[in-house]
C-alpha cells in the first residue's frame, strides 16, 4: 500500500510514493518514475501496485508463513525422531535444502527474509531480558563464562582463518591448473 506525500515546502510540485514499511520508495511526476536518493535497492513501482494495495503485504504474510511452515516442520521432526537439535535450525537446513533444489527462491521469501532482517537488532531484546533476569547467576559464574566466551572466540578465529587459507590454497591450485 503505498502513500502519497509531499516533500519540502506545502507547494512542492513533485509529489512522493512511500510505502508504510519505508522499504520502496519512488518519486512521481506525471507518472513518469525516477529513484529517490533514500533508495535502498529493489523497488517496487507505484503503477503496479496503484491497482492492488495489498499484493506487498500478501507477499509478506506468505514469505513468514512459508517460514513458519519449515519451522514447525523442523520441531515436528526433531519431536519424532529424537534429535538432539533445535527445531528451528532443522527447520533451516530444510528449508536452505529445499533453496538448493529449487536454484532460487520465491519473491515472498525473498521479502519477509529481507524485512526480517532489517528488523534483526530487535530480536536481541528478549536475550538482553534474559540476561538482566539471570544477572546474579551471571555475577557468580563469572569465570566460566569469561573463559567460554573467550576460547570460544579464539576456536572461531583459528577456524576460519585455516578455512580461509585451505580456500585460498585451493583456488590458486585450480587457478595455476587451469593456466
Amino acid at each position: 500500500m503505498l502513500v502519497r506525500t509531499r516533500v519540502g515546502a506545502p507547494d512542492a510540485a513533485s509529489p512522493v510514493w512511500i510505502s508504510p514499511d519505508l522499504m520502496h520508495c519512488r518519486m512521481s511526476a506525471a507518472y513518469s518514475e525516477r529513484p529517490l536518493a533514500i533508495d535502498p535497492g529493489p523497488v517496487e513501482t507505484v503503477a503496479a501496485n496503484r491497482g492492488n494495495p495489498g499484493m506487498h503485504l500478501m507477499s509478506f504474510l506468505n514469505g513468514v508463513t512459508l517460514l513458519l511452515i519449515y519451522q514447525l516442520a523442523g520441531e515436528i521432526s526433531v519431536m519424532l525422531l529424537r534429535i538432539p537439535v533445535p527445531g528451528p535450525v532443522l527447520g533451516m537446513i530444510m528449508l536452505f535444502l529445499t533453496l538448493m533444489l529449487r536454484g532460487r527462491s520465491s519473491e515472498s521469501l525473498d521479502g519477509a527474509s529481507s524485512a526480517l532482517l532489517s528488523h534483526l537488532s530487535l530480536l536481541f531484546v528478549p536475550a538482553g531480558v534474559g540476561m538482566m533476569v539471570h544477572f546474579d547467576r551471571i555475577v557468580t559464574e563469572w569465570l566460566p563464562i569469561g573463559i567460554a566466551l573467550v576460547l570460544s572466540t579464539v576456536i572461531t578465529m583459528v577456524v576460519t582463518a585455516l578455512v580461509m587459507s585451505g580456500g585460498n590454497r585451493l583456488l590458486s591450485y585450480r587457478a595455476k591448473k587451469d593456466a
